[in-house]
């Protein structure tokens, strides 16, 4: 697989939630072997077709061409998750003096900075 093969299926992983990535986020999902050492390493692949017809480079974010508007969305979830992580914080700080408790982890879509107003905060213990 190409790196440009690989951008691709990164990038239709995310689109089937209808979420724009980043190139930040690009990098961190591509398989190691594929993975551009810098941003403006797979911004350059990035601008090589077939990739370049498309994709649109918009705000920031890697989207098909015609996805656009998931851009919005995505802000959305952010300020949601902003909300979410400050009472997550607030909240597992008392459970984290519980004796012989090894982990707390925060599971779902607010790691991935996806969470929405109706979304619930996901506690793995």
């Amino acid at each position: 697989m190409s790196p440009s093969e690989g951008i691709l299926s990164t990038l239709l992983y995310f689109k089937q939630w209808n979420v724009p990535v980043t190139p930040a986020d690009c990098l961190r999902f591509l398989p190691a072997y594929l993975n551009p050492a810098t941003i403006t390493q797979l911004e350059s692949v990035i601008q090589i077709e077939p990739l370049a017809t498309m994709l649109a480079h918009h705000q920031g974010f890697l989207v098909f061409k015609g996805q656009e508007e998931s851009i919005w969305h995505r802000h959305a979830c952010y300020n949601a998750t902003l909300t979410k992580w400050r009472i997550a914080s607030r909240t597992l700080r008392w459970v984290r003096w519980v004796p012989f408790l090894r982990l707390i982890a925060i599971t779902n879509t607010l790691p991935m900075g996806l969470a929405t107003p109706e979304s619930d905060i996901d506690v793995l213990i």
